[in-house]
């Protein structure tokens, strides 16, 4: 695979999570329970909360063995819990699309295709 193959493969999934994420965004009603947390994103939000004070956390089990993401969520550095957790989930994506292109990438060699399984993958 040439460089400029390589490159208009990216730009392309980079099209992809833009199209799918807006459109879904667009279309999706956003959560008004919790001031926007949800039924089970207050306790991560109180979860984010403890570890960016260095306070045990607030919550209990489950929630309380779910320590990954919450600890991850405090770390970055934005004042609202709710959009540390939007800017993981983003984060999250990009990698799982730079990571299946590589896998499909040792499979499946037209490029069309890749992108095409990513496109149904992601919506």
């Amino acid at each position: 695979m040439s460089i400029r193959e390589s490159v208009s493969e990216w730009l392309a999934l980079a099209f992809v999570l833009l199209l799918v994420g807006s459109i879904s965004g667009g279309t999706q009603e956003k959560i008004g329970l919790n001031y926007r947390q949800g039924a089970d994103g207050k306790y991560y939000a109180a979860m984010a909360l403890g570890y960016r004070a260095q306070q045990p956390a607030p919550v209990d089990a489950p929630f309380a063995f779910r320590i990954a993401a919450p600890y991850i969520a405090s770390k970055i550095p934005v004042r609202d819990p709710v959009d540390a957790f939007l800017i993981l989930d983003l984060s999250a994506c990009v990698l799982a699309t730079i990571l299946l292109t590589w896998w499909l990438r040792r499979f499946i060699p037209s490029t069309a295709m890749r992108i095409g399984l990513q496109l149904i993958f992601w919506s």
